[in-house]
């Protein structure tokens, strides 16, 4: 396992990353290393201490302060949120008061509001959820899933009002301390004390302009800290302990919801639970501007393996991680979908054409030259005709874009055919589900009345 450690240096030049830091934990022992250059601009060495942006990781922290809350019977995981929350509020008001802690939990809400901006002030997470009430619902509650940043903001919201301190704070007091992790922070300010990490743009792999995520996007992305701490608040979410109780941690890795087509494993509260050649492993990975963070944990023997990077990754993570993990827990990573080398039989292709409605502006799928495509819309002029992507098949109804800032493929699955087998009803893109729509000036599909 060290040898694999050792090579970092030559592994990160291999995969063209510009700096790294990985920690495992096994049998008690913490192993950890470091190479390349926190940023190609200033040229300062990645070291051991050094701090990365942990992106969607942040949301098991946010999920642990809501389970410290159930430990504490302040709150149980079926209330609807409301409950706690006065004003909360969707869009489609039918849907408001059958939103509950859990399903935030598990991204089963059909919430579809993603990050937005709402300034630096204490109030933002606040605000944030407020303007929730214009939101719409992907689906009613608890009949599917997709991956949902907004969902997690919400249960920040909710640990501020139920502890009656900021996010920011919560996490200080209740997470970074208990754990004497001193390299575990959240605001920019508290990052800049260490040496840490700038993101990079794919390809050109120049360090960005822009460090950091909006404030309000705290409670599902914004935690700062270093692999060795990463792996220690890992380490403790699997135990309980210091920081839940074992029911909680166990809990925690149950099984909510069963894993579906696009959906990216099952959920557990918080986790994604998979299993990796009968190994059962707990994971979630993290990605803000430029940066991307790799967790993975295998309860039964309590090993933690943690990879933080600033420029894309995927190969880098593969090549650390498959050796580590066999050698340590039998864990086999499963294979990347890759695409088959042909278009789709045309029977497949054509119920997926059509129109899908995503946050950021309709889609528009259509067979061009034999060849299933995809282009986005954003605004009133309808875009290029080279703005079209090809969806490259993988297999049944799984296509394959290629994802730029991660180095490897995002999975684009068309789901639930109508009984005639004549169109898909949605499209799950890197777990976010777009349900159709008959043009791309309809309404929003989903409707409680």
């Amino acid at each position: 396992m060290l040898s694999e450690l050792e090579r970092l240096d030559e592994l990160i030049d291999q995969h063209h990353v510009p700096g790294a830091a990985v920690a495992v934990l096994h049998d008690g022992q913490l192993h950890e290393a470091a190479a390349g250059v926190l940023s190609t601009s200033t040229r300062v060495r990645a070291t051991t201490d050094s701090v990365w942006q942990i992106g969607s990781v942040t949301k098991l922290v946010t999920a642990a302060l809501v389970m410290q809350l159930v430990d504490d019977g302040l709150v149980s995981l079926d209330d609807p949120i409301g409950t706690h929350l006065e004003g909360f509020a969707v869009a489609d008001a039918g849907f408001t008061a059958s939103i509950t802690v859990r399903q935030l939990l598990t991204h089963t809400s059909g919430i579809a509001t993603d990050v937005a901006d709402f300034g630096r002030g204490d109030d933002c997470v606040a605000r944030y959820v407020e303007a929730l009430r214009d939101s719409p619902l992907l689906f009613p509650p608890g009949t599917g899933v997709s991956y949902c940043n907004a969902g997690f903001i919400v249960l920040g919201r909710l640990v501020e009002v139920v502890r009656q301190v900021v996010w920011d704070d919560a996490v200080r007091r209740r997470v970074a301390e208990r754990l004497n992790l001193t390299r575990f922070v959240t605001l920019p300010e508290e990052a800049i004390v260490h040496r840490a990490s700038a993101g990079h743009s794919p390809g050109t792999l120049e360090a960005q302009a822009v460090w950091g995520l909006p404030r309000a996007s705290g409670p599902a992305g914004a935690v700062v800290a270093s692999a060795a701490d990463t792996a220690r608040f890992a380490a403790e979410l699997l135990d309980g302990g210091r920081l839940l109780s074992s029911e909680s941690a166990r809990q925690m890795r149950s099984i909510q919801v069963p894993a579906s087509p696009g959906s990216r494993g099952a959920r557990g509260l918080g986790w994604v639970m998979e299993d990796w050649g009968g190994v059962e492993v707990a994971q979630h990975d993290g990605g803000t501007l430029g940066q991307l963070a790799y967790l993975r944990t295998v309860p039964a023997t309590g090993t933690v393996f943690v990879l933080l990077t600033n420029g894309p990754s995927r190969s880098l993570y593969r090549a650390l991680a498959a050796p580590i993990l066999d050698a340590l827990t039998g864990a086999v990573i499963p294979a990347d979908a890759e695409p088959a080398g042909r278009p789709p039989p045309p029977e497949m292709a054509r119920p997926c054409c059509g129109w899908y409605r995503v946050g950021a502006g309709p889609v528009e799928v259509d067979l061009r030259d034999g060849e299933l495509c995809g282009r986005w819309h954003e605004g009133d002029a309808p875009p290029p005709e080279e703005a079209w992507v090809p969806l490259h098949w993988s297999a049944d109804h799984r296509f394959l874009v290629p994802e730029v800032r991660n180095g490897s493929w995002a999975e684009i699955v068309f789901t639930a055919l109508d009984e005639q087998g004549m169109r898909t009803d949605r499209l799950m893109i890197a777990g976010r589900a777009a349900p159709r729509i008959e043009s791309p000036t309809s309404p929003w599909p989903i409707k409680s009345s």
